[in-house]
C-alpha cells in the first residue's frame, strides 16, 4: 500500500508542476468567494484578490487528499479520462455560461472555445473516451464518468453564474479541479 501512496504523491505532485497549480488557484478564489455567500461585485472582488482564506486552504487540502487517496487505487485508463473530462467540462462551461469580463487566460479560452466547432469536439471527445475505455474494458465506468460530468457541469455553471454572472479563468479551474478530483474518486470507489 505504501508504494500507492508514494505513486500517488508523484502523480499529484507531477500535476501541480505540469499545470502550475492555475487550476488549482482558480478552485480555491472561487471556493473563498462564494463560502460566505458574496455575490457578483463582492464575488468578483475575491476572486481578484491575491490573498487566500482559510476555508480555501482547508478546501484545497481536502481536494489534494482526495486525488491522493484516488490516485492509490485507480487505473491509469480512468487517470487520462479524468483529465479528459475535466478538460471538456471546462470547455462545456465556456461554451454554455455567459461570456466572461476581464482579460487572462479565461477570456482568451473562453473565446477559442466559443469559436472552436462543436460537432469536431463532440467528435474528437467521444473517440478520446472511446479508445481510453475499450482497452482496460471500461466501458461501463467511463459511460457512468462520462454521465456524472455531464450532469454536474451545468449544475456548476448555474451555481457560478447565479453567484458570478460570467465564467472567469477562476471559474472555469474551479470546474476543471472540481470534476476532476470527482472523477478520480469515481474511479476509485468503482474499481
Amino acid at each position: 500500500m505504501t508504494d500507492y501512496l508514494f505513486a500517488a504523491v508523484i502523480a499529484v505532485t507531477m500535476h501541480l508542476i505540469v499545470t502550475g497549480g492555475l487550476h488549482l488557484d482558480g478552485f480555491i478564489d472561487y471556493i473563498d468567494a462564494t463560502a460566505f455567500g458574496k455575490r457578483g461585485g463582492e464575488a468578483v472582488k475575491v476572486l481578484r484578490d491575491p490573498h487566500v482564506g482559510g476555508i480555501g486552504v482547508a478546501a484545497l487540502v481536502v481536494l489534494i487528499l482526495l486525488k491522493t487517496a484516488s490516485l492509490t487505487m485507480t487505473t491509469w485508463a480512468t487517470i487520462v479520462l479524468a483529465y479528459v473530462i475535466a478538460v471538456e467540462s471546462m470547455f462545456i462551461a465556456a461554451r454554455i455560461a455567459p461570456l466572461t469580463k476581464g482579460e487572462g487566460l479565461g477570456k482568451l479560452f473562453v473565446e477559442n472555445a466559443r469559436r472552436a466547432p462543436l460537432q469536431v469536439n463532440i467528435i474528437l471527445y467521444t473517440l478520446t473516451v472511446l479508445v481510453l475505455a475499450f482497452p482496460g474494458g471500461e466501458l461501463g465506468k467511463t459511460l457512468v464518468y462520462v454521465a456524472i460530468a455531464g450532469i454536474l457541469t451545468p449544475l456548476l455553471v448555474k451555481d457560478i453564474t447565479k453567484r458570478i454572472g460570467f465564467v472567469s479563468g477562476d471559474t472555469l479551474g474551479f470546474t476543471y479541479e472540481t470534476i476532476h478530483t470527482i472523477i478520480l474518486a469515481l474511479g476509485r470507489l468503482l474499481r
